[in-house]
């Protein structure tokens, strides 16, 4: 786990706000989920790529993708993502049995992770960015793709996570 604390596309003040407690496995879920992500997304290029302002006013604070708990999507969507190879598919696991399974987010290695693995640090400015919005709201979560900030509640919040 040591050989991630020189990567800084890793959001470091978020993933210590999530992982304040002692418990280490959501800790070291997530450092084994970047991994993952360097072995199969091109993460280090997302990471030093120009991201033009969001026309709706996300201020890419990351606080809300550290936050948010989309429920769960359908078999249906499941199966669309890991046809279509997308990133957001490695992180969900199998939910209910019998006639109505679904699949919940964000897992790995079946432990449940504090926060969205598919966040990371923009290495140019500094703010946080989802790896996977390049790619479409197809390859995105329903409840993120949706997703609509409120850029007044965002500075607070920001604000409110310090340097």
């Amino acid at each position: 786990m040591r050989h991630f604390l020189s990567k800084d596309w890793i959001p470091w003040k978020l993933v210590r706000r999530r992982h304040a407690t002692f418990d280490l496995d959501p800790l070291i879920a997530l450092m084994g989920a970047y991994e993952h992500l360097l072995g199969t997304h091109p993460v280090t290029d997302l990471a030093v790529r120009n991201i033009p302002p969001d026309p709706g006013g996300c201020l890419r604070c990351g606080v809300c993708c550290s936050f948010m708990r989309p429920g769960p999507v359908s078999v249906r969507t499941f199966d669309r993502w890991q046809k279509e190879c997308s990133p957001v598919a490695d992180f969900f696991q199998t939910a209910g049995r019998g006639g109505r399974p679904s699949h919940v987010c964000w897992y790995f290695n079946r432990v449940r992770l504090r926060m969205c693995p598919l966040m990371l640090r923009n290495v140019r400015d500094g703010r946080a960015f989802c790896s996977v919005h390049h790619l479409g709201p197809k390859h995105r979560h329903p409840a993120c793709s949706g997703y609509r900030p409120n850029p007044p509640l965002c500075e607070a919040t920001a604000y409110s996570l310090g340097d």
